[in-house]
């Protein structure tokens, strides 16, 4: 269970809300001008080679993630497979992605729990809004053990264009402002709790995610490298 707790972290202290606090990155926000941006040009590259991205957690520098990014052409539709580990390089969940007529798709969810891996049920997978005032739903459900289902369910909106500025790198993104829901089904019981909360998420053009935050705390992309390269630091 201890995977599923680490997820579950991952979800819980980014999008629970209670009194806020400053971020310490300097952000300058640029006014939104026409229409919103191919979310696709701010998704992760179409490059073949094998990426490493490492979170850190803004307030506890020690919390860290990480992701490894695989692009794959298959049939001629744009894959994405977004793998998380935690910091010990222990499994979390792979996400896939798939690049349908312009719009980016979630269509597969592996969740590790236990050692045991989950194919989630994925009702909506839509990643992207597809206009300014458009919302993108994504919706899918696991396991948390035999009785207790876990549903996820993110409404993101597009919040306008910001440029991040740390330590003298300007980094063009796209913010989204997420809604999001996480529900514990008891099947037994029939019952069932949910907790509201929300994060920003932005994703920087050409490199994908690299901050997701609320009023409380965030995870910063601290080092983005090859999966060859990451391999010799460990």
């Amino acid at each position: 269970m201890l995977k599923h707790f680490v997820y579950l972290n991952l979800i819980i202290l980014l999008v629970a809300c209670s009194e806020s606090s400053k971020e310490e990155q300097k952000t300058e926000t640029k006014e939104v001008v026409g229409e919103m941006p191919a979310p696709l040009e701010y998704f992760y590259p179409k490059d073949t080679t094998v990426y490493m991205y490492v979170y850190q957690n803004t307030k506890n520098p020690d919390d860290q993630y990480i992701e490894r990014v695989m692009y794959k052409e298959v049939d001629g539709v744009d894959h994405f497979f977004v793998s998380r580990y935690d910091a010990r390089m222990n499994p979390i969940f792979t996400m896939s992605y798939w690049v349908l007529e312009g719009n980016i798709e979630l269509m597969k969810a592996n969740m590790v729990i236990g050692r045991v891996p989950y194919e989630s049920k994925i009702k909506n997978g839509f990643t992207f809004p597809t206009g300014a005032n458009m919302v993108a739903n994504t919706t899918y459900d696991f396991p948390v053990n035999d009785s207790i289902i876990q549903v996820i369910e993110i409404n993101r909106k597009f919040k306008g264009l910001d440029t991040l500025n740390e330590g003298g790198l300007v980094s063009p993104c796209i913010v989204f402002k997420d809604s999001v829901r996480t529900t514990y089904v008891d099947i037994k019981n029939e019952q069932h709790t949910s907790q509201p909360g929300y994060l920003e998420t932005y994703f920087e053009k050409g490199i994908g995610k690299i901050l997701e935050k609320n009023d409380r705390m965030g995870y910063r992309l601290i080092m983005r490298t090859t999966a060859d390269q990451f391999a010799k630091l460990q």
